[in-house]
């Protein structure tokens, strides 16, 4: 069965040749017959005029007398066709069966050599034939006669395009060579780690030695694009050169001979990617580094070693990496690779700080990694938008290690040497970052911000994390305004108009960052925010005298810039921190710290967005506005919160601080409403445009939720005052509801206005009728209030305040002419009618329903009277009208 089922796919596998043979054919056929339809239309196409020489007819004798015709011209000669261009044949791309066939069989095959040779060794093993040593040397000697025989192979191939080739159309002799290679890895680790024919130096040095050879094969079989068969050599060669420290443990482990070897291996590495070329082989040679300083680190071996190693694999990356970048047709990959090249090695030696309690060997090696990082940054390339992304890496990488070095208490640095190498690291990188923005680079702003972001990170640090007292704060602060000058000074020189790119961003954001880091060392708690917020009208006084030379729009716009950022910092605090909440009020009085805390930051981004304005009215002059208006919003709830309970951290919805701050978002929202619309256009100015309708509705929502929901007086517990009509109610429901009716009468005609006209009516319906409870009721108005009764009275009184309050809304809708208040009247009309009809002609009895009947029809009457003349009058006839008129 087996047989016949061999026999069946051989079968099939023939068919599946032939059909692809004959599918090739056929495509080759169809180009050739192409070409030649081609060159028969080219043909045919020509001078139609011209038509094929014909033999003329033999010319009549004529008679003497008659004098001989005019010779007659020859006809042009017929033109030669061009010629015709060949279309250029490309082949098509390889099938399933050319795949297998070309590409992954040949790797099988080279997979399966070298397992034949391990399993050869391990039946020899079994049968007990030969001994350890000498089966090893056939194994090493089989190894190396197809090491020899890949070489030679590829010898006679000669330089041709299938030697080098990438691994797509893999190559036979690459193959045999890494077979070779991966069979002599295993008898040199079998002759130590299994039968201790050889020691652990002479293992050790066997293995690094096929390293090395692998290497110059991988340079004989030469590379290409892609995984190329000598990328292949060299990546085996890598795999196998990483594996040996551990593949070979020493009883006396040295970190410097171990990470000497890995620096020679990684090294060649480089080397080989950088002549084959193959950038992409550093991406391995960073993974095995990685994982070796993370096994080292864990287990506390001496940072010295480790640092040197990290210092030579970044040096080396970046050297090779670089020179390759200078070639004519760079692939930015490549220069992605440099950059991690340049990169994680610093990423390492962070770790290797925090695992050494930041030793000074680790700083050092910081130290030197960012100037090559810098360096590198620096370097002429064809891709700087890549490696000049190397500086502001380093500076960050930098800043967060050495910030974060200030935490730890058991630091190998003390103190007051951990303040000079920040201030060191600090200022180099400034001095790299003012340097390189005197010539012309790529990434200007990243040099910018690779300039000034480590003197802010390291001096926040510093002070911040000052557990010691080194530094008093005055001279903490003292330090951020000298640094601070200098970089108003460096935003001053990298905005003139004068240079080729003016980037002066960076220094602003840092020097007004250091000005708040010299407050923050002064002042404490509401004081500092009040102070900081009085950077935002500065910045935007500095802008408005910016318009002289040398200083250009560049430094303008970074300075709006900057005030926005400053504002974004205060409107943050003042709104997540929730410390707030703890600072000490007096009790229930409006001057409290909330003056200066929230008054004092909204006065100042008011006063910025005025003096932005004053040039152009864009994003910056809006967003301080912006902060303006949401600080005054949340200095007066907050104000209203304090009057009401004394505290910050009691709950702000009760019934009368909500209301309030409902009124106040309503009022707010009318005097942004009559601002818009006072410049030219409808919508004159965005923020209140757009504060106007978010207040709007996020005083409808409270009102419904809250006032008309939660906190009803009609089920919850909250007095409303003994006084009629003059009580907590017309706070409530009265006025939200004029409100809410002037914001609709300055709306424009929408399902936005008939929403607000529903609330309005819903609001003034409830006033009425609460106020009519409150008038039996007193200051409690819940349902269960006086053991739930009513009287006739109270029940009569509904329907007649029902009956006024839709005859006062129709007064209003015939006086204005508006619908919606005449429907709104219709509509309390209903209810009333209903109410007369389904329930007092049931509960009232004698005189009571006897008025409420009799006054629900003379005000029925009434008010269709008032459509009838009024409201749908008829047009009238003019007094005398004019012949043929009818009247």
């Amino acid at each position: 069965m087996a047989f016949l089922v061999f026999i069946a796919l051989m079968v099939a596998l023939w068919a599946l040749i032939r059909s692809e043979k004959s599918e090739r054919r056929l495509a080759e056929v169809n180009a050739r017959l192409e070409s030649l339809t081609r060159r028969l239309s080219h043909l045919e196409g020509g001078d139609p005029s011209v038509q094929p020489a014909v033999a003329p007819p033999p010319a009549p004798t004529l008679p003497a007398s008659v004098p001989p015709l005019s010779p007659v011209a020859p006809p042009p000669p017929t033109p030669i066709p061009k010629a015709v261009l060949q279309p250029v044949y490309r082949p098509a791309a390889p099938s399933l069966e050319q795949a297998l066939g070309t590409r992954w069989l040949v790797w099988l095959g080279a997979l399966a050599v070298a397992l034949a040779g391990v399993f050869l060794a391990k039946y020899a093993v079994d049968q007990g034939l030969l001994g350890p040593a000498v089966r090893l040397t056939l194994g090493g000697l089989f190894g190396a006669a197809l090491v020899i025989a890949g070489d030679v192979m590829r010898g006679r191939a000669g330089d041709t395009t299938t030697t080098k080739a990438p691994l797509s159309a893999a190559s036979i002799p690459a193959a045999l060579t890494a077979a070779g290679l991966a069979i002599a890895f295993a008898c040199v680790y079998a002759a130590h780690a299994l039968h201790g024919l050889i020691g652990p130096g002479a293992a050790f040095a066997g293995l690094g030695a096929l390293s090395a050879v692998a290497f110059l094969l991988a340079l004989r079989h030469g590379g290409g694009d892609g995984l190329s068969p000598g990328a292949f050599i060299a990546l085996l060669g890598l795999g196998g050169g990483l594996a040996v420290p551990a593949l070979v443990p020493s009883d006396h482990p040295s970190a410097w001979a171990l990470f000497g070897y890995l620096a020679l291996l990684n090294t060649a590495t480089l080397a080989v990617s950088w002549r084959l070329p193959a950038a992409w082989l550093g991406l391995p040679v960073l993974a095995g580094a990685a994982l070796w300083v993370v096994t080292a680190a864990a287990h506390t071996v001496e940072a010295t070693p480790i640092v040197l190693f990290l210092v030579a694999l970044s040096a080396a990356g970046l050297g090779f990496g670089l020179l390759d970048l200078r070639r004519e047709r760079p692939v930015v990959t490549d220069a992605w690779v440099v950059a991690a090249l340049g990169g994680l090695p610093m990423v390492l030696d962070w770790l290797l700080l925090v695992a050494t309690d930041y030793d000074a060997a680790g700083v050092a090696g910081l130290a030197a990694l960012a100037l090559l990082a810098v360096a590198a940054a620096r370097a002429p390339s064809h891709r700087p938008e890549v490696t000049e992304a190397l500086a502001p890496i380093a500076a960050l990488l930098a800043t967060l290690a050495l910030a974060q070095g200030y935490t730890v208490r058991t630091a190998g640095l003390s103190y007051p040497v951990q303040l000079g190498v920040a201030a060191a690291f600090g200022l180099g990188f400034a001095a790299a970052g003012l340097r390189a923005l005197t010539g012309t680079h790529r990434l200007p702003r990243a040099w910018a911000w690779g300039a000034a972001l480590p003197l802010v990170g390291l001096a926040w640090a510093g002070w911040t994390f000052d557990h010691t007292g080194v530094l008093p704060d005055l001279a903490w602060a003292g330090v951020a305004m000298a640094l601070s000058a200098s970089m108003a000074w460096a935003a001053a020189w990298a905005g003139q108009a004068d240079r080729p790119q003016p980037v002066p961003g960076a220094f602003v954001l840092a020097a007004l960052a250091l000005a708040g880091l010299a407050l923050a060392a002064l002042l404490r708690t509401s004081w500092l925010t009040a102070a900081v917020s009085l950077l935002v009208p500065a910045a935007a006084l500095i802008e408005s005298r910016t318009t002289a030379a040398p200083l250009a729009a560049p430094l303008a716009n970074a300075l709006r810039r900057g005030a926005v950022a400053v504002a974004v910092v205060v409107v943050a605090r003042l709104t997540l921190n929730p410390w707030l909440l703890d600072y000490p009020l007096n009790g229930t009085s409006p001057l409290n710290w909330l003056l200066w805390g929230y008054g004092v930051p909204a006065l100042a981004c008011a006063a910025g967005a005025w003096l932005l304005r004053q040039r152009r009215d864009d994003r910056p002059a809006q967003g301080l506005a912006a902060a303006a208006l949401v600080l005054g919003l949340l200095f007066a709830c907050l104000e209203i919160q304090v009057m009401q309970t004394g505290s910050l951290a009691s709950d702000p919805f009760a019934l009368l601080p909500t209301s309030l701050r409902s009124v106040l978002f309503l009022a707010v929202a009318l005097v942004l409403t009559g601002r818009a619309g006072s410049a030219a256009g409808p919508v004159a100015h965005p923020v209140a445009h757009w504060g106007a309708r978010i207040l709007v509705r996020v005083a409808a929502a409270q009102v419904v939720l809250v006032q008309l929901g939660v906190l009803n007086p009609l089920w919850a517990v909250e007095p409303v005052g003994p006084w009629p009509v003059f009580n907590l109610l017309l706070l409530v429901y009265a006025l939200p509801a004029l409100l809410f009716g002037l914001a609709a009468w300055r709306r424009e005609a929408g399902l936005a206005r008939r929403a607000l006209v529903i609330l309005v009516l819903v609001l003034a319906f409830t006033w009425v009728s609460l106020e009519v409870r409150q008038a039996f009721h007193g200051s409690t108005l819940t349902l269960w209030a006086h053991g739930g009764e009513r009287t006739d009275a109270e029940w009569y009184s509904y329907s007649a305040a029902w009956l006024a309050f839709a005859l006062v809304l129709l007064a209003l809708g015939v006086r204005t002419r508006r619908a919606d208040l005449r429907y709104a009247s219709l509509a309390v009309l209903l209810v009333t009618v209903l109410k007369v009809f389904l329930s007092d002609m049931a509960d009232l009895t004698g005189l009571l329903r006897i008025l409420s009947f009799l006054g629900l029809g003379l005000c029925l009457m009434g008010i269709g009277y008032v459509y009838q003349r009024v409201v749908f009058a008829p047009a009238r006839a003019p007094a005398n009208p004019t012949p043929g008129e009818t009247p």
